[in-house]
């Protein structure tokens, strides 16, 4: 037996004969929380144990907007999770700034698929794709027309953020 469950802090993928498994990261504050009210109420529900895990908690950031979806996991062990990146848009650079990326996504390629998106679908309206490698957070910027380039081609810097 171990002191806390270590498998659902450090989660855990793998594929077996027949089956396959997926158990996303857990923040260890909120897991240690929950063990110690499960224990003080033996008969805790889901629900009162949700109080304290919130939801998987990625080491890369990102944004998780089915609440439904990770009730569902909960509740059945089965199910799926969309992690979307996470961005702004910094109006002073006119650009649309990724702070937070998908958990398991490799930088590098997640940037060169932008890129290659960019060239492909002949979105003009995308000056350039610039990599921070050398920050800690993984973060990335578009760079993106003025406003008046911007109106002539219909799309906002909210209808890019949205694409992104």
């Amino acid at each position: 037996p171990a002191r806390f469950p270590n498998l659902l802090v450090n989660g855990t993928s793998g594929i077996a004969v027949g089956s396959a498994t997926y158990i996303p990261p857990h923040s260890l504050g909120e897991v240690v929380d929950a063990c110690i009210y499960r224990i003080k109420h033996k008969r805790a529900t889901l629900d009162e144990l949700r109080q304290y895990i919130k939801g998987p908690d990625f080491p890369t950031g990102g944004i998780l907007d089915d609440k439904e979806a990770i009730h569902r996991l909960y509740e059945t062990g089965k199910g799926s999770l969309y992690l979307y990146a996470k961005c702004h848009i910094d109006e002073g650079e006119n650009s649309i700034v990724i702070t937070e990326i998908p958990y398991d996504v490799v930088k590098i390629d997640f940037v060169a698929a932008l890129t290659k998106r960019k060239d492909t679908d002949h979105l003009d309206n995308i000056d350039e794709i610039v990599d921070f490698l050398n920050k800690p957070i993984p973060c990335c910027k578009y760079c993106l027309p003025n406003k008046e380039e911007q109106i002539q081609w219909g799309v906002s810097k909210k209808d890019m953020s949205e694409w992104i």
